[in-house]
């Protein structure tokens, strides 16, 4: 989360904590602001909180920005202020595939990940629904495998 997102981030660990709280061992936070970072470690809950260097060298000046027209101080028409909407778009994109690639490293890294945006509220343990879901799943085709009529096929 970047620092327009912190006090979200913390309506997520406040209701795993008070819903799922075998879940806080397992949580990592990923934030973009430092005070968001050292507020998130002076949490009395048991969660690590991970400071994403590249991600602020990333977003650079626009570290604190959120993307909306709002917090880049638009109130007028979106199409009288087309750059700021652009940015706004661009900041939500880099933002999304940043999470993506963060799931995406971990997995890859041999790691278990299921990814909750800050926005998410906790209302139980999600694992055991996403656990049966897997166990019904059908497996994963073996390596090199083609499925009839798909290219290449």
């Amino acid at each position: 989360a970047n620092a327009a997102y912190g006090p979200v981030a913390k309506v997520l660990i406040s209701s795993i904590a008070h819903n799922a709280p075998d879940m806080l061992p397992l949580l990592t936070v990923m934030l973009t602001d430092e005070s968001n970072v050292e507020e998130c470690k002076a949490l009395t809950v048991n969660i690590d909180c991970y400071y994403d260097a590249d991600m602020a060298d990333i977003l650079g000046e626009y570290t604190h920005s959120e993307g909306s027209l709002d917090k880049a101080g638009v109130s007028v028409a979106v199409d009288k202020h087309a750059g700021a909407e652009r940015l706004g778009m661009a900041l939500r994109i880099v933002w999304c595939w940043r999470k993506v690639h963060a799931v995406y490293t971990l997995i890859k890294g041999g790691y278990p990940a299921i990814f909750m945006d800050a926005s998410t509220v906790v209302l139980r343990d999600p694992r055991p629904v996403i656990s049966r879901q897997l166990d019904m799943a059908p497996p994963p085709p073996p390596s090199g495998f083609v499925c009839p009529g798909s290219p290449g096929a």
